[in-house]
This record gives structure tokens, C-alpha cells and sequence, in this order.
């Protein structure tokens, strides 16, 4: 299992992180990535900047956090309900 996540590089022209602006919904579509069995949801609809993931291990299920770069106040609020509605799971961010 893998997640993706933009960083600086990812955003704006030409990778100028100067904006939001992203080309990573052309090639890495939210669609396709809601066909894992990881994927649990995404902050935006059709939107892969900001998703989380449960991955089922050895160890037991981890919580994955994938947010964009500079994640925005919303963004944070939405991954700390993400991280209450999974009680007791090892989470990771990834940022």
C-alpha cells in the first residue's frame, strides 16, 4: 500500500509553491485512489492533496494522514476529527 501527497515541489507553477494550484488530480486521480482498500476519504471530493488511509499490518491497522503541504487550519481541523474517529490506532502523518 502507498499514499500520495503534494509537497512544495507539487504546487504552483512550475513547482513555485506561490499557490495552491496542482497537477497531481491530472495524474494521480482521487477515483483511483478510492479503489484501495486503504483509502478511507478525503477532505475535498475528486481532490487527492489531503486523504487518510487505514493499512492493515502485521502489527495490527495504522492510521495514515497524508495532508498537503502547508496544510490550511481547515485541513488540520479535518484531520483531527479523522484522528478521533479512530481511537486507539498508531497514527502517521505524512506532510
Amino acid at each position: 500500500p502507498y499514499v500520495v501527497t503534494p509537497g512544495n515541489h507539487d504546487l504552483g507553477a512550475h513547482g513555485s509553491a506561490e499557490d495552491r494550484r496542482t497537477r497531481m488530480n491530472t495524474y494521480f486521480p482521487l477515483s483511483a485512489q478510492a479503489l484501495r482498500p486503504s483509502f478511507g476519504g478525503a477532505f475535498e471530493p475528486d481532490r487527492i492533496e489531503n486523504t487518510f488511509h487505514v493499512l492493515d499490518t502485521p502489527a495490527g491497522p495504522f492510521l495514515v494522514i497524508a495532508l498537503e503541504f502547508g496544510p490550511r487550519a481547515a485541513v488540520l481541523a479535518w484531520a483531527r476529527g479523522v484522528v478521533d474517529a479512530h481511537p486507539g490506532i498508531p497514527t502517521m502523518v505524512v506532510t
